[in-house]
């Protein structure tokens, strides 16, 4: 296989190794090396833009075990990835409203995350808009209830009860 892709692609240098084969950064690009080269260097704006969602997301190959728990570990960790580069972007911001987009997109990224829902839903009260972080906590409680069967985190749940009650959330 390897010296039909070879020969058809008309480059020896593209493979590299004999055992265990990579591509060669040199002669190809992909665009998880270019988010991790970009996270690697803190350009975490970059790396963001670059992440478009779940790693290898709709391919599948039959019979293959190992691939499917490789890919799904990479998924994961990538993901994780772009969730800290997102926590670190938000702590960067340079205003409220800032902050609350990158808390935004991280949560978008991991909904079920109850630490980033409760990030965001601090962050729009730092701009004022408790509503909206009633919203997004109780979407939250709702999201783990229906689609996982969990009951909601116990900080949630506070938080949305002293949104409601006028207090400062802790």
């Amino acid at each position: 296989m390897v010296y039909f892709q070879r020969r058809h692609l008309g480059s020896e240098g593209l493979f590299l190794g004999k055992k265990t084969l990579r591509l060669n950064r040199v002669m190809i690009t992909a665009d998880v090396w270019d988010f991790e080269d970009a996270l690697d260097a803190g350009a975490h704006e970059v790396a963001v833009r670059l992440y478009a969602g779940s790693f290898l997301d709709g391919f599948f190959l039959r019979e293959a075990p190992g691939f499917e728990r490789w890919a799904d570990d990479q998924r994961r960790r990538l993901a994780e990835r772009c969730a800290q580069a997102f926590e670190v972007l938000a702590a960067a911001a340079a205003t409220k409203q800032e902050a609350v987009e990158w808390w935004r997109r991280a949560a978008e990224l991991n909904p079920y995350h109850s630490e980033t829902v409760l990030r965001l839903a601090k962050a729009w009260v730092a701009i004022g808009d408790r509503a909206a972080a009633v919203r997004c906590a109780q979407q939250h409680a709702d999201l783990l209830r229906t689609e996982l069967g969990l009951p909601p985190d116990p900080n949630v749940v506070r938080m949305i009860e002293q949104l409601r009650d006028g207090s400062t959330p802790n």
